[in-house]
Formats: structure tokens, C-alpha cells, sequence
């Protein structure tokens, strides 16, 4: 997925990339490979994100489960709303009035799962930063004391069954760091991702995103957040309707 919100995040970013990497202010990050598909995967209609692996398009009313996404993952959603992402590490949703190319170019709202991410260091190319831990604390404490954002207090938070913390980012006022592929705008460097997860993220000016971060599986032994990113595009307030939707996600024991 590769979202790339890209200025935005990449929105997703590279996954949906949320890896979504074809934003034209995100970096670049390289493919998912495709898992092996399991017999549910292959009676799935075809995706219509060529970087989306198993994803299922516009949605109707109703639950579903992904089938690669890890670890497994059941969502309910309104009608409209369409997944455009399902890999081994990325999961895309995207609200009925906006749309994957969007979601590139920063101008959609979404809604993006991460099996594995790692916070963003403030440079171009995307890498983690250093000397900030692996847990959802530790990178929730350097969200706090990192001069590009201004972050809500986190707090502590449960969703499907993972517990972690929350809190709401937008780009400080006076933060003016661009990259190359931002175009001359400034760009706050968000999340990128680790193991599975493909993705570069970054918040732009006038973008409202809430972070959760989870207590992930460990990855090579080392404590690991796995993350949903609620983007509100525009700061219009969405988040709040967004993030019912996230209170009713489960994920897979």
C-alpha cells in the first residue's frame, strides 16, 4: 500500500501503500512481495490497486476479515467506503468521498493499519530516527518533544483486543523543513516502516492525523508498535467519525 500520504503520508502512504508511494511528496519505498494466496483470497474479487495485493475496492455495508494482513484483522464499515490495500503489512481504507490517487497526493482522507513502524527521523530520505526506542511509548515521547509537530497528550487506549496509546498531530506553525519530493512545501516526517510494513509518511500543513500505536508482535526479539493512522486531509472534522470505525476493528489472537 503505499498511501504515502505522501506529503501527507505517504499514505499511506506506502502501505497502500500506505506504502502508497507515489505521492508527489513522498518518498520513494519499495513493493510488498505477494504471500502465498489462501483459498478465501482467491474468490475475492480482483483488486483494483495494482500495489494492493488481496484488497477488496468499494465496499458494501457490512464486515469483513482480511486474508494477508498480519495479524489478521475484521472491520465493519458504512457503504462507500473501500479497501484498497490488504498485504502482509499494510491495510488501506479510504472514506466514500475521497479516493486512492488521493490518497497519493494528499488530498484523501484515510484510514491506514501498519503491522510494524518505526519513528520517522526528520530527514529525507525516509529513515527511523535515531536513538528513539521501538514501543509505542517510546515513539509517542518523541512525538512530544519533536519541534514538527504539535501532539495531543497520548493516551492509554484499547482497539480489537491490542492495547497502546493515542494521540491527535498536526505540523507545528513554525516548522518549515521540506524534502525533494515535496515540492517546496514543508513536511513533517511521521512513520515509516519495518519488516513487512512498506511505508514513508509525513504530515503537511493543514492535516489533522491521529496515531495509534499498539503493542505489535516482536520483530527479531525487540519490542514492535503496530499502527493506525486516521488521516483528516483538510483538519474538516473527520476524526471523530473516523475513529469509530476504529474502535470496531478486531484483530486475530
Amino acid at each position: 500500500m503505499r498511501l504515502v500520504v505522501a506529503v501527507a503520508l505517504l499514505a499511506l502512504l506506502t502501505a497502500c501503500g500506505s506504502g502508497s508511494s507515489s505521492s508527489p511528496t513522498a518518498a520513494p519505498a519499495s513493493r510488498p512481495t505477494t504471500g502465498e494466496p489462501t483459498s478465501q483470497a482467491t474468490t475475492r474479487p480482483p483488486c483494483p490497486n495494482p500495489g494492493g495485493q488481496f484488497c477488496l475496492g468499494r465496499l458494501d455495508a457490512g464486515t469483513y476479515s482480511t486474508v494477508q494482513f498480519q495479524p489478521g484483522l475484521t472491520y465493519t464499515v458504512p457503504a462507500g467506503w473501500s479497501n484498497f490495500e490488504d498485504t502482509a503489512g499494510n491495510f488501506l481504507l479510504v472514506p466514500p468521498n475521497g479516493n486512492l490517487k488521493g490518497v497519493d497526493a494528499a488530498t484523501s482522507d484515510f484510514i491506514g493499519v501498519y503491522s510494524t513502524v518505526l519513528a520517522h527521523g526528520n530527514v529525507c530520505p525516509s529513515a527511523p530516527a535515531n536513538g528513539v526506542g521501538t514501543t509505542p511509548a517510546a515513539i509517542m515521547k518523541w512525538y512530544q518533544r519533536d519541534p514538527a509537530f504539535r501532539a495531543s497528550p497520548p493516551q492509554p487506549v484499547t482497539v480489537g483486543g491490542l492495547s497502546g496509546l493515542v494521540t491527535t498531530l498536526r505540523m507545528a506553525p513554525s516548522w518549515k523543513t521540506t524534502c525533494p519530493y515535496s515540492h517546496g512545501q514543508p513536511i513533517a516526517p511521521l512513520i515509516v516502516g519495518s519488516g513487512s510494513t512498506f511505508l514513508d509518511h509525513n504530515l503537511i500543513a493543514g492535516q489533522a492525523t491521529r496515531l495509534y500505536l499498539l503493542k505489535g508482535t516482536s520483530v527479531e526479539g525487540q519490542p514492535a508498535a503496530l499502527a493506525i493512522e486516521v488521516v483528516d486531509i483538510h483538519d474538516a472534522g473527520h476524526l471523530a467519525a473516523y475513529s469509530r470505525l476504529v474502535k470496531q476493528l478486531s484483530f486475530a489472537a
